[in-house]
């Protein structure tokens, strides 16, 4: 199976991002991670892990209304908090701590002491359907073929006789 290409347009696909605000974010998130600017013009290529942290930098930007700078502060941490192998959770959480720009991952309901508490289930599960579509789904949900009823067909002798061209 041929591997599947991440570009910025998959990014913008998962998280409705225009693409100058997606390259405002990567413009601060590149440098944390010492990727240097590619010429314009050339499409730039993620890879699956790091299409998540973009994704996840993206999801702190919009839904708690954090600023491109810390996000981008957090990006590294976050990157390699989610780095590790580890079973597969039921509630995935990260624990972003201020201050010290830490990142801890969690699964389950551990009790927090302080730091913003990030659910990942939902976002992980709209990565996962993005980049594959067809893991959870068998080829009857997708065309869609339900009960229906069937008219009870009758073969008259005139239908018999065109059919068969006898007399």
């Amino acid at each position: 199976m041929k591997a599947r290409k991440i570009t910025v347009g998959d990014i913008q696909a998962v998280t409705g991002y225009s693409r100058d605000q997606l390259r405002g974010l990567l413009d601060q998130i590149d440098p944390v991670f010492e990727i240097v600017s590619i010429e314009s013009g050339t499409t730039r290529i993620f890879s699956a892990h790091e299409f998540l942290v973009i994704v996840l930098c993206c999801e702190l930007e919009i839904m708690y209304g954090l600023k491109r700078k810390m996000v981008a502060s957090f990006a590294a941490e976050i990157a390699k908090a989610l780095a590790r192998p580890r079973p597969v959770a039921h509630e995935p959480k990260l624990v972003l701590t201020f201050g010290c720009q830490k990142v801890q991952y969690f699964d389950g309901t551990e009790m927090v002491a302080q730091g913003l508490v990030f659910p990942l289930a939902d976002i992980l599960r709209r990565v996962d359907d993005y980049l594959l579509p067809h893991r959870h789904r068998s080829y009857q949900e997708d065309l869609n073929l339900g009960p229906s009823l069937m008219a009870q067909v009758g073969t008259s002798h005139q239908m018999q006789k065109a059919a068969g061209r006898r007399k």
